[in-house]
């Protein structure tokens, strides 16, 4: 049997217009049509090649993670300063330029949590769960690195560190979105974060 038709239409762009859509304005509130306007593919393909709208969702949630947080994670895992922390400043630095965006968009991860709250089903939990464990992970690996190089104190708790780094940037998340000065606030409380870190 011939296979089909290929489709007429880039999927990585449709992803790419989901995400955005996802991010700017949330799962409840995006619409299916702004979708289809933005891309220009038909209604039927985008059922055909993506599924409704909750599937559509969890494309573009894996989507935001190949695209956002895995070059995060790359950097982390690449480290090769002298004391450990300098994939972690750089990090920071980028979550600067991040608050510091017009569209106070957030982390997209973050912002799930918050939108849908204990309201998740089994797949949407699983992908956040998969996700957050990833980075807190990362993080203990950094944080264990710069203590084994004497960069962290022999009582510093990588583990206990990653978590509050996670919490802080979950908290900046939405703080920024409502903020009148989130550019600033961002960055006094990611300088406070790396104070944190390069101290304990």
């Amino acid at each position: 049997m011939k296979p089909g038709p290929a489709p007429k239409y880039d999927r990585k762009a449709v992803l790419d217009a989901a995400m955005e859509i996802f991010w700017s304005r949330g799962y409840t509130v995006s619409k299916l049509d702004e979708i289809l306007e933005t891309t220009g593919i038909g209604r039927q393909s985008l059922y055909s090649g993506f599924g409704d709208k909750h599937s559509l969702y969890l494309l573009a949630l894996e989507h935001y993670i190949e695209q956002v947080i895995e070059p995060r994670l790359d950097l982390l895992a690449s480290d090769q300063s002298e004391d450990g922390l300098g994939g972690m400043r750089q990090l920071i630095e980028d979550w600067k330029v991040w608050a510091s965006m017009p569209d106070r968009r957030g982390c997209l991860i973050a912002n799930t949590s918050v939108e849908l709250g204990r309201r998740f089903d089994e797949q949407t939990e699983a992908i956040l769960a998969n996700t957050r464990q990833r980075l807190e992970d990362a993080f203990v690996r950094t944080f264990e690195r710069a203590k084994s190089l004497n960069t962290l104190s022999e009582t510093a708790d990588p583990l206990g560190m990653a978590r509050v780094t996670m919490a802080t940037v979950d908290g900046l998340s939405s703080v920024i979105k409502t903020a009148s000065n989130g550019a600033a606030y961002g960055a006094s409380t990611l300088d406070q974060l790396l104070s944190f870190i390069e101290s304990a």
